[in-house]
């Protein structure tokens, strides 16, 4: 029996052995027994690894043999490919719950900065900017955003009809004794106020007669545009604000930068630049703030048509006689009046008095002109947040 170990003894320090158990170093191959069946045998390095002692226990450990779970001897990292979020706050990383990995600001342009928006207070004389964060402290340019003003309401008046005088002459019909001047077919002349005017035929006495008023002609009437606005305002004021304090080699693809999110949900991350500037591509939204506003809304001049009116108190002597003297024949009122001279002396010519003008004119319709613009603009570029 003593020979037979030797023997097993003597084999062993050729080649590895095994009594069922793992060897040293297995995590390079694998040694496998079946039951009490006979051992199967691998090639292993002769070489065999150091074996360790843990201070803590005075225990022994073998390298070869695995000590916890699986990926133990892997460092634990939660990395996202982009660096735009990670639960870690190792260096090298960018931590998700606090930054965010955001586009860095390209030449020209100021940032990152957090946008602030609130809403514009009308009535305070000069309303605040909203205030900045822990995370981004120190104001760098406010301005406002959706200016709402209305187009002028505008009016016209016409002032008193200057330079207008009655029409030279009238139409005179005579009736014969139809006393309400729509019966058949009247007589007509054209009498004129310049000269005694004779009659086509002798007009019985008695007579019906009707005249057309005179009208007032000439003159003019002077506009006056009257224009009524509602003041330009804001919907919003906004504030950027930066002093971030930004972490340098956090692990932020390309020429992201990781910046600090923002404390309130509704602040925005941007970019800014003074003037009007196209947005880099790589930003989602555009957005510009103004200094203060160019308010050039009015109306447009208006006009006044010509006088339109009839003259008062204008009538028509009628006489018996072609020079226009005595004896009358009846006085008919320029009115379009039907009228009964009331005498029955026979009319042979006529005679117009003209009277005075009353008139006036008709404004024209307005048109609002002009409109207020925001000025000294500013372009923020903003990031969506998730």
């Amino acid at each position: 029996m003593i020979r037979l170990r030797w023997a097993t003894v003597c084999a062993c320090l050729g080649l590895a052995c095994s009594s069922g158990d793992t060897a040293p170093g297995s995590g390079t191959g694998t040694n496998t027994t079946t039951g009490s069946g006979p051992t199967t045998f691998a090639t292993f390095s002769t070489t065999a690894p150091p074996v360790t002692t843990d201070p803590g226990t005075g225990s022994t450990t073998d390298p070869g043999e695995s000590s916890g779970t699986e990926a133990d001897t892997e460092t634990e990292t939660d990395t996202v490919a982009d660096g735009s979020s990670s639960s870690s706050t190792g260096d090298g990383l960018c931590p998700g719950s606090t930054h965010s990995c955001m586009e860095g600001a390209p030449d020209g342009w100021n940032g990152p900065v957090a946008v602030h928006q609130a809403a514009f207070d009308a009535e305070v004389r000069k309303p605040e900017p909203p205030p900045c964060g822990a995370a981004y402290p120190d104001p760098a340019t406010a301005g406002f955003e959706g200016l709402l003003a209305e187009p002028a309401a505008c009016e016209c008046s016409c002032g008193d009809a200057n330079g207008t005088a009655c029409d030279n002459s009238t139409t005179l019909r005579y009736w014969g004794d139809d006393a309400t001047c729509d019966q058949g077919i009247a007589q007509a002349v054209t009498v004129f106020a310049s000269s005694c005017n004779t009659l086509p035929a002798e007009f019985d006495g008695n007579g019906n007669y009707s005249a057309t008023p005179v009208i007032a002609v000439g003159g003019a009437c002077a506009p006056s545009t009257e224009e009524t606005l509602e003041p330009a305002v804001w919907s919003w004021q906004s504030q950027a604000c930066d002093g971030a304090t930004i972490i340098e080699d956090a692990g932020c693809a390309d020429d992201r930068v990781c910046a600090p999110v923002p404390e309130s949900r509704d602040a925005a991350m941007c970019i800014w630049q003074a003037g009007e500037h196209e947005c880099p591509d790589t930003f989602d939204t555009s957005r510009t703030l103004y200094e203060g506003i160019d308010d050039a809304r009015g109306c447009e001049t208006c006009s006044c048509g010509s006088p339109n009116g009839l003259c008062d108190a204008a009538f028509i002597s009628l006489w018996n006689g072609p020079t226009c003297l005595v004896p009358s024949a009846g006085v008919v009122g320029a009115n379009g009046e039907c009228d009964a001279t009331g005498t029955a002396t026979t009319a042979r010519a006529a005679s117009l008095n003209s009277g005075s003008p009353t008139a006036f004119c008709v404004p024209s319709d307005p048109t609002p002109a002009g409109e207020a613009v925001g000025t000294e603009p500013v372009t923020v570029c903003c990031i969506d947040r998730e």
